[in-house]
Formats: C-alpha cells, structure tokens, sequence
C-alpha cells in the first residue's frame, strides 16, 4: 500500500517536472471557457430572437384589438370549452358589460334563444368545432339587464396551427337594419298585391279558356302539344301569382293540436314520388320524444317542410334527410341535403325576398317559410358550407305563441 502512494508520488513529481499536467490542465481549461462563450453567445442570441418575436406578437396583438376596436359588430371568440375568450368593446356595449367583464363568462348565458345557447355548450359546441364551416343564423342575444337584442351571428371555427382552438362569431345589431326593411317589405307588399291582383283576373279568363278549348276542340299532334304548353305555363303563372299573394299578405295561422311525426311522412311520401326523387333517396327520422301533438296550422307548415324539401332535393347529390328531434320546449325539424353546399356571401342574403339562384325561381319561398315558422312562434336556421351540403332548421314550440300573431 504505502508502495503504491510512493509510486503515485513520484509520477506526480516527474509531470510536475516536465510541465505536463501544467500544459493539460490549462488546456482543459480553455477549452470548457471557450464552450461556455458559445453558450453564453447562442443564449444571448435566442433570448434576443425571443425578445424580437416577443415584440412583434405583442405588435400584432395590439394591431389586431385596434381592428376589432373600431367595428361596429360585435366580435366574440369562444374558446373549446365554451367560455367568452375575448369580446371586443362593440360586444361589452351591445350587452351592457363594462370592459372586460364578458371574458371567462359562458358564452351559453349571453344568448335568448335556447337552442342557440344550447348550441355553445359541450357536447353539440364539440360537435360544431369538429365538422367546422361558416354559419349564419338570426338570433337574439341576452343583455345584462335581461333585454333580447336581434342579432344577426356568423360564426366560423378558429385554428391555431392544426389545434381547433375555438369559435369566432361576429353580431350585427339588426334592429334599426330590421326596422328599415320592415318599411321596405310593406312599400313591396303593397305593390306585389297590386300587381298579383291585376294579373289573377286576366290569369283567371285565359285558363278557363284553354281548359275549355282542350276539352272541346279535337285537336292533335303539335297543335294539342301548343295547347298543353300555354295550360301548364297558365297554372305555372297561376302559382307565381300566388306566392306574390303569399308573401303580400301573409294569413294568420290557424292553430290546431297535430301530430307531427304524421304530418312529416305525408310529406316525404309526397317528396319520394316526385321526380327529382328518383336518383337521391329521402330519409325520414322522427325522435321518439318528438312525437306527439303540437299548436300548428298544418297546412302552412306543410308548405314550409315542402319548401324545404325542393330545394334539398333541387341541391342533393345522392340523400335528404328530415329529422325531428325534441328541444326544451319544442321540437326541431332538420332538412338536410349533401349538395355542394353555398358560399359565405350567398347564405347571408337567403331570406331577402326576390333573391335567387334559380332559373324560375320568385325568390319568395324562404322568405314566406320564414314568416310562416315565426308566426308559430319558432324560427327558421340555414347552415351550410362550400362542399358540405346545407341543413335548414325550423323549431316549433310545444305550446302556443302568447300573442298568436304573425311574428
């Protein structure tokens, strides 16, 4: 043992002498001096990166609260568990709230409608965050002090990366916009009633002409094709005229107690027999809860769902599917198509009166579905998206509309 230490010692002793470990050690340590600059000079250089970045987020932060500061709409982001992540001030003036008191609250408690706030909570808000697209609705928001403010609310899903991170919705205030077409509709009414009324008279004598002269001339080849043209056009007009009518004055409902899931199979049956039925096959589900009698005028509901019912039809690629399902006091039925779906811009302006896509089309369906499903005291949904196909949505309630009247 004690050999060994000598002979420790006396290696130490000869490195010693030659400048060895001296020469060694010194450099060992220049080069961790040296490491430790350059990782001195890398953390200096990522915290400036950091610093830079840092600032242009903040930049673009206050950029962006500046933007959504000076609409005039209300913006709303909603975050994947359902609560307010940010309101611009527009949204804490068009509520009520003071600044900064709508963050963390749940969105569900801002809104009127029950089904829209149901709409924000988990799981049908899971369900909206996963099939994303852009939704526009009319609906009522909930003030502070209690007051339903309409609103018109398009909303479409946020991502941060490939995070689906949480909903954007913008509401425009549409009263003083619902008060100036109200005016509007009136002036146009008036003249649709008008006009309708000057055309149904001489409408009337020419159809009972032609129907008089096919039953009495013996007339064939293209002659009777010529005559079965200007009968189908004649009662062709005859249903434009009485839409105009429909839309000039909209009648009352006349409300009954109605099964609605029985209502709803006339229909499709009617829907399957027809001839744009053929390639695309019509689905009918009525929710067990949703069965049962309900306040409604069945004609003009019927009306409503066959309007529905064209156009998926008109739009359908391969299926249309109605369904009922129960609500919190109400039911909703859902007509949904899987056609190409409709552009932002197009979905926003449906129920104006006069507008639309189609070749014959008066532009006036949508508008009279909407009146009618108002006036029973629901209201009438569009949602669609580019490539998604369109679903239209009208709730019923389980008892009668305190006023009854048109909505």
């Amino acid at each position: 043992m004690q050999g060994g230490a000598e002979h420790g010692t006396s290696a130490l002793r000869a490195r010693l002498e030659t400048g060895r470990f001296a020469r060694a050690d010194a450099s060992d340590v220049g080069s961790v001096l040296e490491s430790v600059q350059r990782l001195k000079e890398q953390i200096l250089e990522k915290d400036r990166l950091i610093n830079v970045k840092t600032g242009e987020l903040v930049s673009t932060r206050d950029y962006l609260r500046g933007v959504f500061a000076a609409l005039a709409d209300a913006v709303l982001v909603v975050d994947a568990e359902g609560e307010v992540e940010f309101a611009n001030q527009a949204a804490h003036e068009l509520l009520g709230y003071r600044e900064g008191d709508l963050v963390g609250r749940p969105a569900a408690g801002l809104w009127a409608d029950p089904e829209q706030a149901r709409r924000l909570t988990p799981p049908a808000l899971d369900q909206a965050l996963r099939a994303g697209g852009y939704q526009r609705v009319d609906a009522l928001l909930r003030t502070r002090d209690g007051r339903a403010v309409p609103v018109s609310w398009s909303s479409s899903v946020l991502r941060a990366g490939d995070r689906v991170a949480g909903l954007v919705g913008i509401a425009r205030d549409v009263r003083v916009e619902r008060r100036l077409e109200e005016e509007k509709l009136r002036a146009v009414q008036a003249l649709a009633a008008s006009v309708a009324h000057e055309i149904r008279n001489p409408l009337g004598a020419i159809q009972s002409s032609v129907a008089l002269l096919r039953r009495d001339l013996d007339v064939s080849g293209d002659d009777r094709t010529l005559l079965d043209i200007v009968f189908d056009e004649t009662h062709r007009i005859g249903g434009i005229v009485s839409q105009f009518l429909d839309f000039a004055r909209p009648v009352r409902p006349s409300l009954e107690p109605v099964d609605l899931g029985d209502l709803l199979r006339e229909v499709v049956t009617l829907a399957e027999r027809d001839e744009r039925a053929r390639e695309r096959q019509v689905l009918l589900l009525v929710d067990d809860d949703a069965a049962g009698p309900l306040p409604l005028d069945p004609g003009q509901v019927k009306q409503v769902l066959w309007n529905l019912l064209a156009n998926a039809l008109d739009a359908a690629r391969e299926r249309v599917v109605v369904r009922a399902r129960a609500l919190p006091g109400g039911v909703e039925v859902r007509v949904a198509d899987d056609g190409p779906g409709m552009p932002p811009e197009v979905l926003a302006r449906c129920f104006e009166p006069f507008r639309t896509s189609k070749a014959q089309g008066t532009g006036l369906g949508l508008t009279i579905c909407k009146r009618i499903v108002e006036a029973h005291g629901g209201a009438l949904r569009l949602e669609s998206a580019p490539g998604a196909g369109t679903a239209a949505s009208f709730s019923l309630p389980a008892s009668r509309p305190d006023d009854g009247g048109e909505g």
